[in-house]
């Protein structure tokens, strides 16, 4: 496995792996977008034939890094890389200056909620988006 920027040939197969993950799934411009982003970083975990296993995406702003999408392919869950990723990304904002991580989660997704308590992410007091809840952690 090896983990790496994501570039605009990637994203087809990001958009494919995001459609059958997510009940409202992002579209090819929108992660178009985040990859252009000056603010974002767009990570992706590979296979040794470089096929898209997994991907994070994040936003650092400030002393702070926004978790803004994570996402594993089908098949390829509870296998380590949505772990990889997320040690990824702490590194990486660490490094950055970064003390806290900021993520929304849907209220229903039992699965995201335990692996983000996992890594030790807290309700941060307030709802979030429509339908989620806010959980941070400091880094």
């Amino acid at each position: 496995m090896q983990i790496r920027k994501a570039t605009l040939s990637d994203l087809y197969q990001v958009s494919s792996i995001e459609a059958v993950s997510h009940t409202t799934p992002w579209s090819l411009g929108d992660f178009t977008s985040e990859l252009q982003r000056p603010d974002a970083e767009f990570w992706l975990i590979c296979d040794e034939n470089n096929r898209v296993q997994g991907y994070i995406i994040f936003r650092l702003i400030l002393n702070e890094c926004y978790l803004i999408n994570i996402t594993v392919a089908d098949g390829r869950r509870r296998r380590g890389i949505g772990s990889l990723l997320m040690q990824h990304m702490i590194i990486r904002a660490g490094g950055r200056g970064c003390d806290r991580i900021v993520l929304d989660v849907r209220r229903d997704n039992a699965a995201a909620l335990a692996f983000y308590e996992e890594w030790g992410f807290e309700p941060a007091g307030g709802p979030g988006l429509s339908g989620s809840y806010v959980m941070t952690k400091n880094i």
